[in-house]
């Protein structure tokens, strides 16, 4: 019941949004539509709808919400084990991105594919997208929290490959970014500042770098 009033409630929302000639708020709406889809597995519903979403970002230039449903369209893919199709959709968004030169597109889509390599445990492509990714994303602002992220990521893949030292020579700029973020927010952000420290703390305790660094 509630979830039949939830849906009839996005309905009026859209439809007051097409009588309005209001492409922001109809845009918002398809974006809430997604992350709800999302939020309860509706994985299908989300491979359904969001191709019919992204055509009406691009026809109204909305770029960062293309960017942010994209996404969720390549999670879903993910999510369902359907790897070639997240990588299709990653790769598609790569391009679209690049033609428009939107380095916050390009750097989504690189995350997105490394998350499809990180499930599948294909490491050293992973490492390479994320590196790619924290490389555009320092050029871009408004995207703090993706940046932060994909350094965990990125020190996660680090650790599956046994590359300890490459962990620690992150850690000066992965604070930097975690500073940014903060004064882009306006708040600590101790999410952030815990996967660094867990990424620290594999480092510190794990068996090989131990007996490498024996005065640990």
């Amino acid at each position: 019941e509630q979830e039949a009033a939830g849906i009839a409630a996005v309905g009026q929302a859209e439809a007051e949004a097409i009588k309005q000639g209001n492409a922001k708020m109809q845009g918002m709406v398809y974006g809430n539509i997604i992350i709800s889809h999302i939020n309860r597995n509706e994985y299908d519903k989300v491979i359904q709808k969001a191709p019919d979403y992204l055509d009406f970002y691009i026809k109204n230039e909305q770029w960062r919400l293309y960017n942010q449903i994209h996404m969720q369209l390549i999670t879903a893919y993910n999510l369902k084990g359907d790897y070639k199709q997240a990588a299709e959709e990653a790769e598609k968004m790569f391009n679209s991105a690049k033609e428009r030169n939107d380095k916050a597109g390009m750097a989504t889509a690189l995350y997105a594919t490394a998350i499809t390599y990180s499930i599948q445990k294909r490491w050293k492509e992973e490492e390479h997208c994320f590196r790619e990714c924290i490389s555009l994303l320092w050029e871009v602002s408004g995207y703090d929290n993706i940046l932060t992220q994909s350094y965990a990521f990125l020190c996660s893949s680090l650790r599956a490959q046994a590359q300890y030292d490459e962990i620690l020579q992150l850690v000066p700029e992965y604070e930097k970014a975690i500073a940014r973020f903060e004064k882009a927010t306006g708040r600590t952000q101790p999410e952030a500042w815990g996967n660094l420290y867990v990424a620290l703390m594999d480092v510190y305790y794990s068996p090989l770098y131990l007996y490498i660094h024996p005065s640990m």
